[in-house]
């Protein structure tokens, strides 16, 4: 078993392929496993019969109708501003800004 690479020696000693795996594949795995829930996840959501819920980007919670969507975005905005105890995030809602994401609502039924 090799010994652990300590703070710079990974780039300053150790030859280009070994730098570059070490780096390369934690992140090749975190991707596969980043692909593999959202399969899983598309799979089921899409067997729940209401398909729109695949189709929503920007609005923390799924409403039935864009004004309820747009309500509780207000009422999340009016309680928790900073987005850390509702909805904890890692941006809350940025001053002169609707909302702390783009956002998009289609709704469909198939």
């Amino acid at each position: 078993m090799s010994t652990p690479v300590k703070d710079n020696e990974l780039f300053e000693k150790e030859p280009i392929p070994r730098a570059y795996m070490t780096l390369a594949i934690p992140i090749v795995l975190s991707m596969m496993v980043t692909l593999v829930y959202n399969t899983v996840d598309t799979y089921f959501i899409a067997h729940t019969g209401n398909t729109s819920m695949l189709a929503s980007d920007g609005y923390p919670f799924f409403e039935p109708t864009l004004d309820q969507s747009e309500r509780a975005l207000a009422e999340l905005k009016a309680s928790d501003p900073h987005l850390i105890s509702r909805f904890p995030t890692t941006k809350g809602f940025e001053p002169g800004l609707d909302s702390f994401d783009d956002r998009a609502y289609l709704r469909f039924t198939v």
